[in-house]
């Protein structure tokens, strides 16, 4: 619904949806990544950076993901963050 809500152009409703996505599963680095890519979305670089930064401290012990996922889940949010830098 989150991704629906951008297409649309609708940033900010967007943005609570994936805060309410993340409260659910506070643990989860796709929630984390979701809600960061609202805020870029957004054009708030500061809380898109905050929230990629998030996603890869919470992938150690993300369930979700395998070692192969998670070095390129990281490897993706790393590149992210660059590029906002």
């Amino acid at each position: 619904m989150g991704y629906q809500l951008l297409n649309e152009k609708k940033s900010g409703d967007a943005i609570s949806v994936f805060r309410i996505n993340l409260s659910f599963h506070p643990t989860s680095a796709n929630a984390s990544d979701s809600l960061a890519d609202g805020y870029l979305a957004a054009g708030d670089v500061p809380h898109a950076i905050e929230y990629y930064q998030q996603a890869i401290e919470l992938l150690p012990k993300d369930p979700a993901f395998d070692a192969a996922g998670k070095a390129s889940f990281s490897a993706d949010e790393k590149s992210k963050i660059a590029k906002l830098r």
